[in-house]
């Protein structure tokens, strides 16, 4: 990369590093390329929107670049372009919850994790598989290389999935199954600062009920803040977006906003635990331990 970047000027990667960094001098320059409305943000939740098939992620983006007005480090927003940012961060909120956040979702995501976990154990235990892992040795050795990461692509997954689906190894099999035919895991809520002692006891279970709790029960979190402001000695402290009044002066979004200001500075968290209720409920009355685990994590 710093080879390509250097086509343009000796300087070009330094410049680029200290963009990412956010220690570059031209902070509007920043700004449009990460804060609470750039340039990133408008375009994956257009993207995502678009090819996920939901209508949570569009906005008025268009009229967004109209009302943008450059300004000494940061780019603020027209006064009467209020209600197109307003749209924009609550498209940003709903795809997080209905979509990157949406149980189903994370469910595939826990599954393929988990996958590549038990075939780098495999590989690293000297398993012998049928269909040998060849893309993915560098991976699990962590030699991996540029053209090795672009080359592992959606159709190389999906190729070794389809195979594994038949390896002689049952979780790496029964793994690969669930992710191709969307057997995936069912979740309960689960609160960690009050039911912490909870999963090792469902650990336990799952061990004495010859279920492997490492890819069987997983805990997973959910976090996001859609929007912040300056909040002086807080950590990651936040530029906030700057409405520019009919007057000239710059005033703060939620100070003018009554749906922004709802939503400003409350960071909205999830946590679920999901495990294999098919599984559980398939062999509930042939083993009692199944029946007590489902009981246990449904109650």
């Amino acid at each position: 990369m710093n080879k390509v970047l250097r086509r343009v000027s000796p300087d070009f990667p330094q410049q680029i590093a200290d963009v990412i960094g956010k220690t570059y001098p031209d902070k509007l320059v920043v700004s449009l390329i990460s804060s609470q409305i750039d340039a990133d943000r408008m375009d994956y939740l257009q993207r995502d929107a678009y090819y996920t098939g939901v209508s949570y992620g569009h906005f008025d983006m268009e009229r967004i670049l109209r009302v943008m007005r450059p300004d000494e480090e940061q780019v603020v927003i027209k006064f009467s372009g209020m209600h197109a940012v307003e749209d924009y961060i609550m498209s940003r909120y709903q795809m997080y919850w209905q979509v990157y956040f949406h149980p189903v979702s994370r469910s595939a995501e826990v599954i393929l994790m988990k996958i590549l976990h038990r075939a780098r154990y495999l590989h690293k235990s000297g398993y012998k598989f049928t269909y040998e892992p060849v893309q993915f040795k560098s991976f699990f050795d962590r030699t991996f290389g540029l053209e090795e990461y672009i080359s592992l692509d959606e159709g190389v997954l999906m190729t070794y999935f389809q195979w594994w689906r038949n390896e002689k190894d049952e979780i790496l099999a029964d793994l690969c199954d669930r992710f191709l035919n969307r057997r995936l895991f069912q979740y309960a809520e689960f609160d960690p600062a009050t039911e912490y002692r909870k999963i090792g006891e469902l650990e336990k279970l799952f061990k004495e009920a010859d279920i492997n709790p490492e890819y069987y029960l997983v805990t997973d979190s959910s976090s996001d803040l859609p929007y912040d402001f300056y909040r002086p000695g807080e950590e990651n402290e936040r530029v906030p977006i700057y409405l520019q009044m009919p007057s000239g002066e710059l005033r703060e979004l939620s100070r003018s906003s009554e749906i922004v200001d709802a939503i400003s500075g409350k960071r909205r968290t999830d946590h679920k635990i999901y495990f294999p209720e098919d599984l559980l409920a398939a062999k509930r009355d042939e083993n009692p331990l199944y029946d007590k685990i489902l009981r246990m994590l449904r109650g």
